[in-house]
């Protein structure tokens, strides 16, 4: 399979994942909708950081995977089940005691054991966080449609701007199929879409109208963003010596689908926060 085809394949997935979810968010108001749709992230974030620790191990690290992973599920499901945040602060506390007695019992190299666990839990759970504190804002799931369909408009306008216009590399030692000119597709359809976005949301959702301050502001900032947390797989995947995170059909891994939204999620709730105090 050449590497367009594979490429185009992975956009093709990712986009339909997101247009289920997006379709899910119209019904939000049924608590069926809003609960399958935590699941899915949870499960999507919980595969994605599974997959983030396999490229620790191409490394020679044996991160603790399975209290990683069950962590990291408990953690969502306390985010979105309650709102009691010393619940999610005290599985916090017990994921990281938890490692430290594995590694007393088990352990062989404890600080690169320990590192490459906590860091997959940084690099995937923390920024996933934000999905769940960010439903929970006023119009929070409105916010949270737009954050995934103006990421995924900069991913799917990158990748054609790329092939379509793509001479100069954006980041050839880490990705040298990424270019600038497919980075700036990206970013003048994210500024787009984040200007007309709302409109749509406005009609198949809910009351929904961020001032045009912020959407140019969001806009601009998601097309920066989005592919900063592309690359980012990427040079994990480069440094461990691996093609793909996983080998899903028509993927190759659940990072794929979710890597832009590493930094895009918390960039869009901590603005919303920030604008609502």
């Amino acid at each position: 399979m050449t590497a367009l085809s594979e490429d185009l394949q992975r956009l093709i997935v990712g986009s339909f994942v997101t247009a289920v979810m997006i379709t899910l968010f119209i019904f939000t108001s049924h608590p069926e909708a809003a609960l399958t749709l935590n699941l899915i992230a949870s499960l999507l974030a919980v595969g994605a950081l599974y997959e983030t620790y396999s490229f620790t191990e191409a490394t020679g690290a044996k991160p603790m995977k399975q209290i990683g992973a069950l962590f990291s599920f408990l953690f969502f499901l306390s985010l979105f089940l309650t709102d009691r945040v010393a619940l999610s602060l005290f599985l916090l506390f017990l994921f990281f005691f938890c490692c430290f007695v594995y590694q007393l019992i088990k352990g062989t190299k404890p600080i690169q054991d320990l590192s490459t666990t906590f860091f997959g839990f940084c690099y995937i759970v923390l920024p996933a966080s934000a999905f769940f504190f960010l439903e929970n804002e006023e119009s929070g799931w409105a916010w949270v449609a737009f954050t995934l369909t103006v990421t995924k408009l900069s991913d799917v306008f990158a990748y054609y701007g790329g092939r379509l216009f793509g001479k100069h590399p954006l980041a050839p030692e880490v990705s040298p199929r990424k270019t600038i000119e497919g980075a700036l597709s990206g970013l003048l359809f994210a500024l787009i879409g984040a200007l007309f976005i709302p409109h749509l949301i406005n009609s198949w959702m809910a009351p929904f109208a961020p001032s045009l301050g912020m959407r140019i502001f969001l806009g601009l900032s998601i097309g920066v963003l989005a592919p900063i947390g592309d690359l980012s797989e990427s040079l994990l995947k480069r440094d461990a010596s691996l093609k793909d995170s996983n080998s899903l059909p028509g993927l190759g891994g659940l990072m794929d689908l979710i890597d832009s939204l590493v930094f895009t999620l918390p960039l869009v709730y901590f603005t919303v926060k920030g604008a609502s105090l």
